[in-house]
């Protein structure tokens, strides 16, 4: 049986996204004034700073596929590619509870639109919907069995698209 590395993503609003503080040690070491208090993640941190080259690279392929390897000489961080892909696991929503709705939409968004700055990915008095629909080339796009994997078939058969909601 082969083994599967998962790595959990936050895929939840940015209001309702936590973030994990450094630890108490450092944290009592560091200048009163410091706003540096949050360990470095994947969102907020590595995945908006990544390479120009990566630039169409989602944030689902981020974490699938590549690994930080080191600091370039230009003072970037360079990433590689995973000698064997992760699993990206999240919060799965139901988008037939009203309650669920607008996070199901915006994890959609999140994990497969490209981004540098998240709070371009809904524009100011857009809905959720509307900005997925907005987006909906990436859905569309040839990758669209890539990202059917983590919606289980709810979105595309035999490479097209299927409407999940009209």
């Amino acid at each position: 049986m082969k083994s599967v590395t998962v790595q959990y993503v936050n895929v939840y609003l940015p209001h309702k996204r936590s973030r994990k503080i450094k630890n108490y040690s450092y944290l009592s070491k560091m200048d009163r004034s410091s706003k540096d208090i949050f360990n470095p993640s994947i969102i907020e941190d590595f995945y908006p700073t990544r390479p120009n080259n990566m630039e169409d690279v989602s944030l689902y392929e981020f974490v699938a596929n590549y690994k930080f390897d080191k600091i370039g000489e230009n003072g970037e961080r360079e990433y590689k590619l995973r000698s064997k892909p992760v699993l990206p696991n999240h919060r799965k929503f139901n988008p037939m509870q009203e309650a669920e709705r607008d996070d199901f939409y915006y994890s959609l968004i999140f994990l497969f639109v490209p981004f540098r700055d998240e709070s371009t990915l809904v524009m100011e008095g857009e809905t959720m919907e509307e900005a997925f629909r907005r987006h909906r080339e990436v859905y569309e796009a040839s990758n669209c069995e890539m990202l059917d994997k983590p919606l289980n078939g709810t979105l595309c058969q035999g490479g097209s698209r299927v409407t999940i909601f009209t």
